[in-house]
Formats: C-alpha cells, structure tokens, sequence
C-alpha cells in the first residue's frame, strides 16, 4: 500500500469517529426531553402523604386531653352588692310606724308583689298583704305608744354568708337568708300587748330584698296567731 493511500483511510478513519462523537453529544444533549413523556421506570410520589407534616420526633397523639368546652346551661355567676344594713333597718322602721297608724296603703307600698307571712315556728304561708291588712281591722294597733316599737341596738342582722352563731338562742328564727342579695333582721318589740290583747309575737324576722329600684320586705316571720 502506498504512502499517499494509507493517508486516506486514517483520514476517513478519523471523520467517522468525529461524527460517532457529534451523535452520541446530540443525543445525550435531547434525551431529557425525548424522555419527558414517558414514565420513569422508578417509584415516584408526587402528592405528599395524608395528614399533616410534622417534625421527626413529634408525637402526633396529645400527651394532656382537650379540655370539654363549658356546658351551655352554665352561667356565669354575678354577685349581687351586699344590701345596706342602714337603708333595711330603715324600712322595717317605716313598716312599723305604719302598724301603728294603721296604715294598710302605707304597708303595702313596703312590700314586694308576693311577699309572705310564715309562722316561725312552722311552714304556715300565707299573703303578707291580706294578712296585715286583717290584723289592722280586727287589732287595735293605734293603741301602741307613738315612740318606736324597738331598740336598734338590738336588731339582728343576718346575711347568707355570716356564721349562724346565734343559732339554738332566745332570739333565734330559724331563718338564713338565701342569697347574696337577700338581708334579714329580727326585732323584738319593746310592746307587744296592748292591755290584755296580744299585738305582736315575741319577735319579727324580716327578709328584705332589693327588687332592682328599692328595698321591699319579701318575707315576715312572726310566733303570732291571728284568732
């Protein structure tokens, strides 16, 4: 073989390498887009799994229970002010002075829409209004002294949170008011006869409430029988 033919075959020897070289480039450079279409051959995930990502290492159960939301029977509590001790004693004055005159619209006025009379010594209910306004007709009330009928140093007073430390003595009712907003007082009548006739029992217990504008007497407890 010549010199000059031996050149020829290295030369096309070396241009079909350089074009193997150019094809494998292009194919390498378009294989990514002509495999975009085709499904990968190796297990994907492409939505992310159910429920919410958390940390490695975050417990996903709660470790202290939920509290339970309140009961909607519940209610919120509002305490009532304590009554005036001063503006009660006030009132059972007025009721008082009323007896002795003989006022029955003047007692009315002093008393709430269902106030009621109890005997104290039982459970004997009965209209406070009808039953006063008896007692002024068939009594004869206006023969009391014009002075008060008690001594205010000696009224009891009672709340729903004081001690009952009076309880089992000479002046106790047996009452304890129920409520915040409730305040009772007990007198003892300097004069409860007048001549022979009972007027008053030895004591009375008034329940004094504020109805939202003033003080009213809800409830009296009196030892006394009306015959």
């Amino acid at each position: 073989m010549t010199r000059r033919r031996r050149a020829r075959r290295l030369l096309q020897s070396a241009s079909a390498a350089g074009s193997w070289r150019w094809a494998l480039g292009v194919s390498c450079a378009l294989g990514p887009l002509g495999c975009a279409s085709s499904p990968p051959d190796y297990p994907t995930r492409l939505e992310p799994p159910g429920g919410p990502r958390r940390a490695p290492g975050v417990s996903i159960e709660p470790r202290f229970a939920a509290p339970t939301p309140a009961s909607h029977d519940e209610r919120t509590r509002v305490l009532a002010p304590p009554l005036d001790a001063s503006q009660a004693l006030e009132l059972v004055e007025a009721f008082l002075r009323a007896v002795q005159r003989e006022d029955a619209t003047a007692l009315d006025a002093l008393l709430s829409p269902g106030a009621v009379q109890q005997l104290t010594s039982g459970r004997d209910f009965r209209s406070a209004r009808e039953y006063w306004r008896r007692r002024l007709t068939r009594l004869n009330y206006d023969a009391l002294p014009a002075t008060s009928l008690f001594r205010p140093g000696d009224v009891q007073i009672r709340r729903a949170d004081d001690a009952p430390s009076f309880v089992g003595s000479a002046s106790d009712s047996g009452y304890r008011p129920r409520a915040e907003g409730e305040i009772a007082l007990t007198v003892r009548p300097s004069t409860t006869h007048a001549g022979n006739v009972r007027l008053f029992g030895p004591e009375l217990t008034f329940v004094i409430v504020d109805d939202g504008e003033r003080l009213v007497i809800a409830r009296i407890l009196e030892d006394f029988q009306l015959l």
